[in-house]
């Protein structure tokens, strides 16, 4: 099943520019073009197309993280608030007397 399918799977990312996103660094791995290259230079490819496929995890997982985060931390001083003021419309407790 794919993440698209079900979203509780999708990791979610932060804006460009949010102060606690992450950066991956440019994928070094390149591209080899047609035929076949030495092991020693495969070996070097294989290890960089790794590192570079670890760092994007962990930057989806750090702002993944960082994202539910901040929606509790919303959902805590929304409800915060609601208990202090409570919504338009809402029915007070208390009695208003009219004058």
């Amino acid at each position: 099943m794919s993440s698209v399918e079900n979203p509780e799977e999708r990791k979610e990312s932060l804006a460009i520019g949010d102060p606690e996103a992450g950066y991956v660094s440019r994928d070094m791995s390149g591209v080899f073009g047609t035929g076949t290259v030495p092991d020693v230079e495969q070996e070097i490819y294989d290890k960089l197309k790794k590192a570079h496929e670890d760092e994007v995890a962990a930057v989806e997982d750090a702002e993944d993280a960082t994202v539910k985060r901040r929606r509790d931390e919303t959902a805590e001083v929304e409800e915060a608030v609601t208990k202090v003021i409570p919504p338009k419309g809402a029915k007070s407790s208390g009695s208003s007397s009219g004058g």
